[in-house]
């Protein structure tokens, strides 16, 4: 039976997708709180810039219910803030 909810769903087989919108306001990153946890690390997750702008976005901390978004300004060594991005998780 499926499970779904705001922002995921989660298919019989128990594979788990999630996505959402968020605001990036500080340089040293922003924490996604995922709605469903993971049975592990091993998912996989996309994010876009979701503004005018062309930001180069960078994900780390992989945890079973949450992982970090930053992102830089091209060409320099400068982190971006104030920006919106997009972004999907798929794992199990």
């Amino acid at each position: 039976m499926f499970d779904f909810g705001n922002n995921y769903i989660k298919f019989p087989s128990g594979l788990i997708i999630q996505w959402g919108t968020e605001y990036l306001s500080t340089g040293a990153g922003t924490t996604i709180n995922l709605k469903v946890a993971f049975k592990t690390v091993n998912y996989s997750v996309s994010a876009i810039d979701g503004g005018a702008g062309t930001y180069i976005l960078g994900i780390d901390n992989h945890q079973i219910n949450s992982f970090r978004v930053f992102n830089r300004i091209p060409g320099t060594n400068l982190y971006a803030t104030g920006n919106y991005f997009r972004w999907i998780a798929v794992g199990y």
